[in-house]
């Protein structure tokens, strides 16, 4: 109450009286102040409204899915294309349309987990390209193609199957040959022999049912 009072106070004046520059200044920096929390608080505020407005669409993306509430179909319907008109309102430089777009591709695939529909993946095609191609090149090719069809085909070379099998089985002979020959000279294996006798067959009589 002194700074204000009609009397005049003893002692020393305060700067931000007694100079009007440090006047200016602070109340510059008050300002300086309320506006970086003003802008906190509309940041705050932006988000809030692109949370909410993809939980209301995730909202009415489910509820269209849901075959009980087909008799409101056409209500939800335009209560789904106002919520998407607001993506071309709500959008602010805090919260720039790339943002209300996530929260929409976010709420339909919430919807459809919800819902238990699959997920239908998006194809993006690739724009073919057309070359221009020289036309000595193309000469050059041909005439590399016709010297490779001079060539022997893979198919002449082939053998037979039954070549193969034969040629595959004498070799294994020969290798099983080789194999034996060495195991012979390290392990003497005792000689067996094999008697094979044809079975006695009885002759059956005849059995005279009653």
């Amino acid at each position: 109450l002194q700074d204000v009072w009609i009397s005049p106070s003893a002692g020393e004046m305060p700067q931000w009286l007694e100079d009007s520059a440090v006047h200016n200044g602070i109340c510059v920096l008050l300002k300086c102040n309320q506006c970086c929390e003003e802008q906190w608080c509309l940041g705050v505020e932006a988000d809030n409204m692109c949370q909410l407005f993809g939980i209301e669409l995730c909202a009415v993306e489910l509820v269209l899915q849901q075959s009980e509430n087909s008799p409101f179909f056409l209500l939800l319907q335009h209560h789904h294309e106002a919520m998407q008109n607001l993506m071309g309102h709500w959008p602010t430089p805090l919260a720039s349309t790339v943002h209300y777009a996530n929260q929409a591709s976010e709420a339909l695939s919430l919807a459809k987990s919800l819902s238990g529909v699959s997920l239908m993946r998006e194809l993006h095609w690739l724009e073919p390209v057309i070359c221009s191609w020289p036309s000595d090149d193309l000469t050059d090719n041909e005439e590399d193609s016709s010297a490779f069809n001079k060539i022997r085909s893979p198919e002449e070379g082939v053998q037979e199957l039954n070549e193969v099998l034969l040629g595959d089985v004498l070799e294994g002979d020969d290798t099983n040959d080789k194999e034996g020959e060495i195991e012979d000279q390290r392990v003497i294996l005792p000689v067996v022999t094999l008697l094979w006798q044809l079975p006695h067959v009885r002759p059956t009589h005849n059995i005279h049912m009653l």
